[in-house]
């Protein structure tokens, strides 16, 4: 047979293979890797350190702190401690309609003035809180005890007063009546130191519960924490729990020292008084609303609280 003649090479045949053009381009950027390495490192500014806490930058965000927690308190749960209060007077031990009446019954004093009060706790606790720290004070539940203490006392003096109407009102089912109109009942009745009437009661409460409450938290954040907003939340919904459950006959004898006006009454005698008279079951009446606003409102206090302090700290 004849052999075909085969075509003359041409140019495109001779041209270099892919396998050839990959390598060198592998290459290429192997060397080039590190000067463009070196370039995006000078280009890149550095990550800015954390800010280190300070009195006055724990105090700003302590106030923002203090005021978002309250406002989401009082908006959410305010119809809760309403209950909770009807159950604690001797009138309203039995469960009736006239406990649900009207829950938001006194709800405006409360914002008004509740919301600077609570911004002043949490910026007094949280700006003595870090002087501590910087005086060298290490052990965490008296620095806890020592400020909680302090912070309460302006608070207390702020919201007595106001706590004081908001019990008159939600005892009376009245939110037509202004808070105005009871603060001058009270003062035409029991004089102008009858505004501050529960003053005791509520301060020697809100101090072992805080203190307890505010102990709890950071012994679970410190065991179970992270910078999880919900979980710290949770976190701060269990301790609030245990400490107001704790601290129920306290809250009993404050409820009382208002309904009545008893201002002058000694506390320790108040509650020997309900316990001789209507037994042991009467110290811990509400308890159960109490329990549930408190796992609500521990976490709505800490998530919210939290949430700001990372805002303005």
């Amino acid at each position: 047979q004849a052999l075909t003649p085969q075509p003359a090479p041409t140019k495109q045949q001779h041209r270099p293979q892919p396998r050839t053009t990959a390598r060198r381009g592998a290459l290429q950027a192997l060397v080039a890797a590190p000067v463009v390495r070196a370039m995006a490192a000078h280009a890149a500014p550095p990550p800015a350190p954390p800010q280190q806490p300070t009195v006055s930058r724990e105090v700003l965000s302590g106030l923002a702190g203090g005021a978002a927690q309250r406002i989401t308190k009082d908006v959410v749960l305010y119809p809760i401690d309403t209950v909770k209060v009807r159950l604690q007077t001797v009138q309203g031990r039995q469960l009736s309609r006239r406990v649900f009446v009207d829950p938001y019954a006194g709800v405006l004093a409360p914002l008004v003035v509740g919301v600077p009060a609570a911004a002043l706790f949490f910026g007094v606790k949280d700006g003595l809180g870090e002087l501590a720290a910087e005086r060298g004070l290490t052990d965490p539940f008296l620095v806890e005890a020592v400020t909680v203490c302090l912070a309460n006392a302006p608070y207390w003096a702020c919201r007595a007063p106001v706590e004081l109407i908001k019990t008159r009102q939600q005892l009376a089912n009245e939110t037509l009546v202004k808070p105005w109109a009871v603060a001058r009942a009270i003062i035409d009745k029991e004089g102008l130191a009858g505004l501050w009437t529960g003053f005791s009661e509520s301060y020697w409460h809100a101090v072992p519960a805080d203190v307890l409450k505010f102990s709890v938290y950071r012994t679970l954040k410190e065991r179970y924490g992270s910078n999880s907003i919900v979980r710290k939340a949770l976190l701060g919904s269990c301790a609030s729990a245990v400490a107001l459950s704790a601290t129920t006959p306290l809250d009993v004898a404050k409820t009382r020292s208002m309904e009545r006006g008893a201002a002058s009454e000694d506390i320790v005698k108040r509650l020997g008084a309900i316990l001789d008279t209507e037994g042991v079951g009467a110290l811990y009446a509400g308890l159960g609303p109490r329990v549930a606003r408190a796992a609500v409102s521990g976490g709505l206090q800490f998530g919210s609280y939290e949430a700001a302090k990372r805002l303005f700290g």
